[in-house]
């Protein structure tokens, strides 16, 4: 892999986790054969990851809510929202007899060129550029355009949004008229979370935390109802990082 795909390090780190997670941490059931072969292909440049258990109990819980929705509804619309070099998609896949769901991966500018050479192009996966300044308009676009259930999944959305466009986010999918449900997974960091150290911080996939509690952006004002919230980490150190899932059904927004 050539250097000037500009790969950071945490991205990395989060990618050979993976990779090493059915042979390190048996007991966590995730095999990752996709995250196996992507490592294969980096690891020339960046020999020196490091694996870390928390980003693969955060993954664990994202799979899950996942994994429970196909099961209900298997032509779902996935849209992922800066994932870096996620590998979800093809983890669900390998749990589907014939996926039928569809892929939107939206990742900022400065890793969409990576991303396009590293990964396959697939029937139904979709790899597309967002800015954070105009991606509450580019979900809007894809959420109105489908008859099917969208499941929006914003893994770390405080590393590269500003709480006032986590909230535009909010106010405009909530706006939208679709004519199914819109799901909203994502994770949350609590107020101690802004004083960690950048050593911390980039251990999580923080390369900068713009906000914490994100979820009180969210609720009865925009016609959403709380599905699940749970702590992802077990440890007294990351007792503030949660995730929590969203429904907005339709004729129940209210964007007042």
């Amino acid at each position: 892999m050539s250097t000037s795909l500009s790969v950071p390090q945490y991205f990395l780190d989060h990618l050979y986790s993976h990779a090493v997670a059915h042979r390190r941490w048996p007991s966590l059931g995730l095999r990752d054969l996709a995250a196996r072969e992507l490592w294969q292909m980096c690891r020339s440049d960046r020999p020196r990851a490091q694996a870390n258990r928390h980003c693969l109990e955060h993954s664990v819980w994202f799979d899950n809510r996942c994994l429970k929705l196909l099961r209900t509804r298997p032509d779902i619309n996935f849209v992922n929202i800066g994932g870096g070099l996620n590998t979800r998609f093809y983890r669900l896949c390998q749990s589907c007899d014939w996926p039928r769901f569809t892929w939107w991966d939206l990742e900022l500018p400065e890793f969409y060129d990576c991303k396009k050479r590293l990964l396959p192009r697939l029937d139904h996966y979709c790899l597309q550029s967002f800015q954070a300044h105009t991606l509450a308009a580019q979900l809007s676009d894809i959420i109105a355009r489908t008859d099917q259930t969208v499941v929006l999944l914003c893994e770390r959305p405080a590393a590269y949004l500003t709480r006032a466009q986590w909230q535009d986010l909010g106010r405009s999918v909530s706006a939208v008229q679709s004519h199914s449900d819109v799901h909203l997974l994502f994770d949350c960091l609590g107020r101690g979370t802004a004083f960690w150290p950048r050593a911390q911080r980039l251990s999580a996939g923080y390369p900068q935390i713009n906000f914490t509690q994100p979820h009180a952006c969210w609720g009865r004002q925009l016609g959403a109802e709380l599905l699940q919230g749970s702590w992802v980490r077990s440890s007294i150190l990351w007792r503030s990082w949660h995730a929590e899932h969203w429904r907005i059904a339709p004729g129940a927004k209210n964007c007042q």
